[in-house]
């Protein structure tokens, strides 16, 4: 299901669950990191893909989509991030903001943003399995590790959210933003 938020600031946002946008994008290089942390022993009781595409004011920090897999077992929490070539094929379908150029695909210069994210989330909403982060999407210009570290905040929250409202999202994204 797609959800798709504007805003009267130029910020949107776009929320993917259980579904993709697009065909994931050839795997690179897989960065794989085991929590070690005294996380919740309990699995998250869904299992699902969730991909947050985010716009933000003209800046040079304005772009980016970042989804994952979560896939529950085990009494581990484990983090892979699929890394694809920096100038992969282009995501025509984007909400930069234009004339940035955008391909899909994680590139390694933005790991850093995602792992600081995961290293800050609280023990008790980060849940044993596996966050598989299999899709992506990054401007040439607009995107950032701050940018990729922001919409991994998101998608965690919205991980651990029940249902998808309004009201909940809009809470998230200025929290975040």
């Amino acid at each position: 299901m797609l959800y798709d938020y504007k805003y009267d600031n130029e910020v949107r946002v776009k929320i993917w669950k259980n579904e993709h946008p697009f065909e994931k994008c050839k795997v690179q290089k897989k960065i794989v990191k085991k929590l070690q942390r005294d996380y919740s022993k309990t699995e998250n009781e869904r299992e699902m893909i969730l991909i947050v595409e985010l716009k933000l004011p003209r800046n040079h920090n304005n772009y980016g989509m970042l989804g994952f897999e979560y896939r529950k077992g085990g009494d581990e929490t484990n983090i892979i991030i699929n890394v694809n070539d920096y100038k992969g094929e282009l995501y025509e379908a984007n909400i930069s903001v234009m004339p940035d150029i955008v391909h899909k695909g994680i590139p390694e210069d933005y790991v850093d943003g995602i792992i600081k994210s995961v290293e800050g989330i609280r023990k008790e909403t980060m849940k044993c399995g596996t966050y598989n982060f299999n899709i992506g999407a990054h401007g040439e210009v607009g995107s950032s590790q701050n940018m990729f570290y922001v919409i991994t905040n998101i998608l965690f929250r919205i991980l651990d959210v029940d249902l998808i409202d309004d009201s909940i999202i809009n809470k998230i994204i200025l929290e975040e933003i």
